[in-house]
């Protein structure tokens, strides 16, 4: 995908979009959307049945509506996930299925133009100001929870099972 330029909702924006496999997966699971002043990142989960399935019925769920344009609601995107979690939840046979999800939208509304941010599991959103990343979103994991709550400390993160 290239790189683009738009004009939503009176701001100006620059953006491209990919993924990657990495370099552990044998196939990429990741399922990309990027529409002008929409965009959100899917990451089947490697390891488990069929992650790309999952990750791709996030991104068509969430398609339907980011063609909406600016004048989305966090209502309809709670609700579209809902719909892509009991689309998955429904497939497998019992074995586990899944996929992240992260993404944000330019959201006008009678007030103000804002940014409305989504995150499900482990897949980060982050800021850049310029000259360095600053994560935006917590994630919805047992090891978040443990640092937490002071059960392990930041520097066991990167290595711990879970």
């Amino acid at each position: 995908m290239g790189s683009f330029t738009e004009t939503v909702a009176g701001v100006s924006l620059e953006w491209a979009a990919a993924t990657d496999k990495g370099p552990i997966r044998a196939r990429n699971e990741d399922a990309v959307l990027a529409l002008p002043g929409f965009y959100t990142v899917a990451d089947g989960m490697g390891g488990h049945f069929d992650g790309q399935r999952a990750s791709g019925a996030i991104v068509d769920h969430l398609r339907a509506v980011g063609v909406k344009g600016p004048k989305i609601t966090a209502a309809e995107i709670t609700a579209a996930l809902e719909a892509a979690d009991s689309d998955i939840s429904t497939w497998g046979s019992g074995k586990i299925m899944g996929s992240t999800v992260t993404g944000l939208a330019l959201c006008e509304d009678e007030s103000a133009t804002h940014w409305l941010v989504w995150h499900v599991g482990d897949s980060r959103l982050y800021k850049h100001d310029g000259t360095k990343l600053s994560q935006v979103t917590r994630d919805h994991t047992i090891v978040q929870e443990l640092l937490d709550d002071g059960s392990i400390a930041e520097e066991q993160v990167a290595k711990h099972p879970d």
